[in-house]
C-alpha cells in the first residue's frame, strides 16, 4: 500500500540557503532527508546533523522542518492537502472522521467550518489576527491527535 502524503502549499519562508549550504549536492541531500520525516526523532536527527554539519540552521530551514512534520501528521489523519484561502486555513481530507473532526471544532469555536460540497470534503479554520500559520495547523492536528 503506498505511504499516504500530504501537500502543504502556504505562504511560508521554508527553504535552504545557498549561504547556509552553498554546495548544491550537500543541500539536495539535505532536502530528501527533511522529506523523509516522519516524527519528532527525525526531525530531531537533521537538526542535530544540521548543527554539527553547518550550524544552527536558519528560520527558514526551521520551517521547512516543521511543514515536513506537519506533513506526515497531516497524512496520518488522511488529510492530502493543506492551503490557505484569505484568512482562512483549507485542509483537505479523504475521509471524514466525525468524532475526530468534532473534538478539534470544540476548540476552535465560530472558526471551524467542515464542508462536503462537491464530494470532497474539507475543514477550514479561520486564522486570527497575528496567528502564526504553522501554529494553528499544528493546533487543529493536536486537538484531532486528542483522545
Amino acid at each position: 500500500m503506498p505511504e499516504k502524503d500530504c501537500v502543504i502549499d502556504l505562504p511560508i519562508d521554508a527553504h535552504i540557503p545557498d549561504d547556509y549550504i552553498e554546495s548544491v549536492p550537500q543541500r539536495l541531500q539535505i532536502y530528501r532527508r527533511i522529506a523523509d520525516i516522519r516524527n519528532d526523532d527525525d526531525a530531531s536527527d537533521v537538526i542535530d546533523e544540521l548543527v554539527d554539519r553547518f550550524g544552527d540552521p536558519p528560520p527558514c530551514v526551521e520551517g521547512l522542518i516543521r511543514i515536513a512534520l506537519l506533513r506526515g501528521k497531516a497524512a496520518s489523519h488522511d488529510i492530502y492537502e493543506i492551503t490557505m484561502q484569505g484568512d482562512k486555513i483549507i485542509f483537505k481530507i479523504n475521509s471524514l472522521d466525525m468524532e475526530t473532526v468534532s473534538r478539534a471544532a470544540a476548540h476552535f469555536k465560530g472558526r471551524f467550518v467542515v464542508s462536503a460540497g462537491g464530494g470532497k470534503p474539507h475543514i477550514s479554520v479561520r486564522l486570527l489576527k497575528g496567528e502564526n500559520r504553522l501554529g494553528l495547523i499544528q493546533r487543529v492536528l493536536d486537538y484531532m491527535d486528542k483522545e
